[in-house]
């Protein structure tokens, strides 16, 4: 089956009464979060915020899907996702039952509402790496001074050791510990 590139393919590659359930589905998200953008993310439709998925919806054979199911989301809708099932992030609607358009809509938006505070947070802590990044130097710690007696002298060690006729030479850190003595 060829991925579709926008939702009414995938829809249009969808048994009838999947198409008519997922179309009203659809409908119900786009009128109750306006704001979101449609597009196929992940092999099936969903509604953005940016480049931010905020809900998915899926046709099956005997369901379709409502994608994601937040620990928020279900908390929130228990009594009115009670006769739905609800597993693993997916609240599965079937085919079989009308299409709960109201309780779509209201889902829609509470997970439109979540990613606007997802999106709040992470520009929040972006602008918290900005700024400590922009901070003076002299509130930075101070780096501690190199040893550089040490390292002066080895480096010349190393070529003395390294001049040595041929039955005086040491091995490398021999050599550079008998010549600092």
């Amino acid at each position: 089956m060829p991925k579709a590139s926008s939702i009414d393919e995938y829809l249009g590659d969808k048994p009838a009464p999947v198409q008519r359930a997922l179309a009203e589905v659809r409908r119900s998200i786009a009128r109750a979060i306006p704001a979101a953008l449609e597009g196929i993310s992940y092999q099936i439709p969903a509604f953005k915020l940016g480049t931010s998925p905020v809900v998915f919806f899926a046709g099956w054979t005997e369901h379709y899907s409502l994608y994601p199911a937040s620990a928020g989301l279900v908390k929130a809708f228990a009594k009115e996702l009670s006769p739905y099932s609800v597993s693993k992030g997916t609240i599965r609607f079937p085919l079989s039952a009308k299409v709960p358009t109201g309780l779509i809509g209201r889902l829609a938006k509470f997970l439109f509402q979540e990613a606007l505070e997802r999106e709040v947070a992470r520009s929040a802590k972006k602008a918290a790496r900005r700024s400590a990044r922009a901070s003076p130097k002299s509130v930075q710690p101070a780096k501690k001074p190199a040893r550089k007696a040490a390292v002066a002298k080895a480096p010349a060690a190393r070529v003395r050791a390294a001049k040595a006729p041929a039955g005086k030479r040491a091995s490398g850190r021999q050599s550079v510990r008998a010549r600092a003595r």
